[in-house]
């Protein structure tokens, strides 16, 4: 049973170490590793009773829960805006949030019922915070996915302001140009032994 725990603990560390922010969070964490990542979780979770953990999960679930509800807000205003390029990348990052928030759910309902175990629990909230890890990644990317900021998009055509040097020509330079008759023909052969 242990070495499931950590077989489980050890795929969810690579997701969060393989994706593209995992550089950010790893440096958060002060570690390069997947293994480095969570022995920091342990060592800032060793000192959690069961009732804390149970708590902080519980926010953590709650804020994953508000994750996906924004991810569908933005989903729906995609659909709205008919905006196929973002729809297909925020469905696409949802798909995968819905799925590790699945898993959270599950690694917060196994932390509630081993919470007599300490340390089973602190598995599961290792397994949890490590969900909240890549939830916040998927979110990132999903806030991302119209651009810079979907909420800054400016509507109506752009303002162009033009600065010429007045030592500049005016006219146009094609206009001076003339046509030129080139004949072509084979060239000679330069080699003496032909």
């Amino acid at each position: 049973m242990l070495r499931i725990h950590f077989t489980v603990l050890g795929v969810l560390a690579g997701l969060l170490l393989a994706s593209p922010m995992a550089g950010a969070q790893g440096k958060a964490a002060d570690t390069d590793s997947a293994e480095g990542y969570v022995t920091s979780l342990r060592d800032e979770v060793k000192d959690m009773s069961a009732a804390d953990m149970v708590a902080s999960a519980d926010k953590l679930i709650a804020e994953m829960r508000a994750m996906k509800d924004s991810a569908e807000a933005r989903l729906r205003r995609a659909r709205q805006d008919k905006d196929i390029e973002r729809l297909d990348n925020i469905n696409e990052a949802l798909i995968a949030l819905k799925g590790v928030l699945n898993l959270a759910e599950g690694y917060f309902y196994d932390l509630k019922s081993k919470s007599n175990d300490a340390k089973a629990a602190r598995t599961e909230f290792i397994k949890l915070r490590i969900a909240y890890n890549k939830m916040q990644e998927l979110d990132a990317q999903i806030r991302s996915a119209g651009g810079p900021s979907d909420q800054g998009v400016v509507e109506g055509r752009p303002v162009i302001q033009w600065t010429k040097d007045k030592d500049l020509p005016s006219g146009d330079p094609v206009e001076e140009l003339e046509f030129w008759e080139v004949y072509l023909e084979r060239p000679q052969i330069a080699s003496p032994y032909h």
